[in-house]
């Protein structure tokens, strides 16, 4: 349930018009990690080994999911620091126009 918590925290936050790709696909991407643990749970419930195929099954799914948490962690730093940098330059124009 906790993916699914960050899965719809994730949608609402992609909402606005400037979201970038990977921050639209955060959402599907925790809901696709959400359904991969359950059907490992399954999985195990089921049988009490788990088999080569669960394993491949998590490197296979894994890494295209944290590929797409990191992007998204990298375009919300990348748009926060362009806005602090914007605002300096502001800040330096006042500045410079208040010394001239």
């Amino acid at each position: 349930t906790a993916f699914l918590a960050c899965g719809a925290v994730a949608y609402l936050a992609a909402q606005h018009g400037t979201a970038t790709r990977a921050q639209r696909l955060l959402a599907p991407a925790f809901v696709l990690l959400a359904g991969v643990s359950v059907t490992h749970l399954i999985w195990l419930a089921r049988d009490e080994h788990v088999h080569g195929s669960m394993l491949a099954f998590w490197v296979a799914m894994t890494p295209p999911i944290l590929g797409v948490q990191i992007q998204a962690a990298a375009d919300r730093a990348r748009g926060q620091l362009e806005g602090i940098r914007d605002q300096l330059e502001d800040r330096v124009k006042e500045r410079t126009a208040e010394l001239a």
